[in-house]
């Protein structure tokens, strides 16, 4: 594959300069390996590959170009290093397919754009990293892979990082870490299919930036749009979180750590909210759940606990919900208390043990009554066959009790008038 002069390659060649001062014949034509091995220099102008492939040792393109246009796949067995004072535009109507020890593309002024049928970009030994201070765009029809023996950086300083693919979106950093960063603007992973983050040896850390890129308290979202398959990811609209941890206080699955360090009983709260909004909730809609299974001794998936709220009432200025805590009796989920905003009090729904334990009032008076039952509303008191009923710090006089109030008369129970 050749150029010859009218395609504006400025070529620098010390091989070249030389044939000329020593009187050599000036080649009609230049081989593009020459060019990629002793550097051009392109001016201002566009750069179209044509549709031809580009294969080189390394590959090195330092140019002022208003844009450099691609249309094929590169290979380098050692590094692609592709800098544009403008854009930089990979473009492909069959796929673009990079492979090199380290892939460096950067932009100075404008966007980076890479649309192809795929996109894979393979680094072999060390990073892939893609800079630009505006805009950063992966565009596949199928799907898009980028795999880096070392690390991923992506990194937009003045607007949005989008990476779009019909099918699969992974990035795979085996020994390193993968690094995504968008200072003024949003970062985007869409698929209609799989959307994979793999780290063999580190973390992945999704991170909310302000302006300044400080971390802030921002919010990381994560939106269904598709069924996704594939555990850890999401799949048919479920968040899926699963590993092999020892989990406990030892190493737990998932960790709110909250950085705050503003002064306030109200701040630097690790939280976690429930919004059911897809509605209007009615009375008694159950809105947010917390469920904890195991397997029982035949395998089985079983339900043994459940934390529930409800709403009660829903009308303006009459809002009332509740919370229960439901566990496993005989196989069946039963609630045991609920805490019932509508009624006012606390719903015990099965006995009271108090395994030797006081009831006590640190303020106030202890009352029991049964005056509003929809039962009988009978007061019960049964001590253990040979057990004692026990009354203390009983009155020994009738004078100033107030009527129904009991006293020790001499030995003898007696109630005041």
């Amino acid at each position: 594959m050749s150029y010859s002069s009218n395609y504006n390659l400025n070529i620098r060649l010390s091989v070249l300069e030389s044939k000329i001062n020593g009187g050599g014949v000036l080649p009609t034509s230049s081989d593009l390996a020459d060019v990629l091995l002793n550097g051009n220099s392109a001016g201002t102008t566009d750069i179209d590959m044509n549709g031809q492939s580009i294969t080189a040792t390394g590959l090195t393109l330092p140019l002022s170009a208003s844009q450099i246009t691609l249309t094929t796949p590169i290979f380098a067995g050692n590094n692609i290093d592709i800098t544009s004072g403008s854009n930089l535009d990979l473009v492909a109507s069959d796929n673009i397919s990079a492979s090199a020890d380290a892939m460096t593309f950067t932009t100075t002024t404008g966007a980076i754009d890479l649309t192809g049928d795929s996109v894979n970009l393979t680094s072999i030994g060390n990073n892939i990293s893609l800079t630009s201070p505006q805009a950063i765009n992966i565009t596949a029809g199928d799907g898009m892979y980028l795999t880096a023996t070392d690390d991923i950086v992506l990194t937009s300083t003045a607007d949005a990082i989008t990476l779009n693919a019909n099918l699969d979106v992974t990035l795979t950093a085996t020994q390193g870490y993968i690094n995504i960063t968008s200072t003024n603007d949003e970062i985007n992973l869409t698929a209609n299919n799989l959307i994979s983050l793999t780290s063999n040896t580190g973390n992945i850390e999704l991170i909310p930036f302000n302006d300044d890129g400080v971390t802030e308290s921002g919010i990381v979202r994560i939106n269904k749009n598709n069924s996704l398959l594939g555990d850890g990811f999401l799949t048919a609209g479920t968040i899926n979180i699963s590993s092999d941890e020892i989990g406990s206080t030892i190493s737990p699955q998932l960790t709110l750590t909250n950085l705050n360090a503003t002064a306030g009983t109200t701040n630097g709260v690790p939280s976690v909210s429930f919004y059911k909004n897809g509605r209007n909730a009615g009375n008694n809609d159950r809105i947010g759940d917390l469920y904890f299974n195991a397997n029982d001794t035949t395998s089985t998936k079983r339900e043994f606990a459940r934390i529930e709220v409800v709403t009660r009432n829903v009308g303006v200025g009459n809002e009332d919900g509740s919370i229960s805590f439901i566990a496993s009796l005989n196989g069946v989920p039963t609630e045991f208390l609920r805490i019932n905003g509508a009624d006012g009090d606390n719903n015990f729904l099965r006995p009271l043990d108090m395994n030797g334990s006081a009831i006590n009032s640190t303020s106030g008076s202890l009352s029991i009554s049964a005056s509003g039952s929809s039962g009988a509303g009978t007061i019960t008191l049964t001590p253990k066959p040979l057990g004692n009923l026990i009354f203390q710090n009983l009155p020994t006089s009738a004078v100033g009790l107030p009527t129904g109030a009991v006293w020790n008369n001499s030995g003898v129970l007696n109630i005041a008038p």
